[in-house]
Parts: C-alpha cells; structure tokens; sequence
C-alpha cells in the first residue's frame, strides 16, 4: 500500500514546475521569446495584476520595473506560491485517489489469495 509519505514529492512537482519556468534563462526558439523574464513578467501581468487593486497594481509595477533579477525571481516565487494553492486541492485529490487504490487493489490481492488457499485445503 501507498501512504502520503512516499508520495509527498507529488504535492510539489506543481510548484517546482511553475517557479523553473520563470527562473530558466531566456531562450529564443523558432522566433519566440521562451522562460526568463517575459515568464516573470506575463505571470505578473496575467496573474497578480487583475487581482490587485489598481493603486497597488501601478506600485507593484514601478517597483517591478526597478526591480533586480533576484527581486523578480523573489516575486515569481511568490505569485507561482498563490497559483499552486488554487492547484493544491486537485493534487491532492489524485494523491487520494492514488492511495485509494493501491489500498483497494492490496486489499483485493489478499482476499484472492485468501480465497485461494481455502480452494486447496490448506
């Protein structure tokens, strides 16, 4: 049987993945600006900016437009963190149903075994 201990990695690969995209370098393929800093910045136009007040928006922008990579990264981490916790419930759900039925399916592996052995006599 599974238990969430040896499937904790999978409540992190969501947010691992939404924070490398943001934090690997620039790269131009076939034409297209891809990973780097235009990730950071559609996560912060697409993402924190519609949900912000505008005076806090226009703040959050000048302070963006100033702001050093590691600042950016910093704030990517934060706006991927929100993300994943809109995420986290499905995850988990597939965790519990992952755990479900490893427990369904060892549950019925004994029950035939049991049925097995009482078949042969022993």
């Amino acid at each position: 049987m599974i238990s969430w201990i040896q499937i904790w990695p999978l409540l992190l690969v969501p947010y691992v993945l939404l924070c490398s995209v943001g934090v690997v370098p620039a790269l131009d393929l076939f034409g297209h600006h891809i990973g780097g800093p235009w990730v950071r910045e559609w996560f912060l136009n697409h993402l924190a900016l519609p949900v912000l007040p505008s005076d806090a928006g226009w703040a959050l922008v000048e302070w963006f437009s100033h702001a050093s990579t590691a600042q950016e990264i910093g704030l990517h981490a934060l706006i991927s963190l929100n993300v994943y916790a809109v995420v986290f419930p499905l995850v988990y759900l597939v965790g519990f149903f992952i755990i479900r039925l490893s427990a369904w399916s060892a549950s019925v592996d004994l029950e035939q075994k049991r049925q097995s052995l009482k078949r042969k006599g022993v």
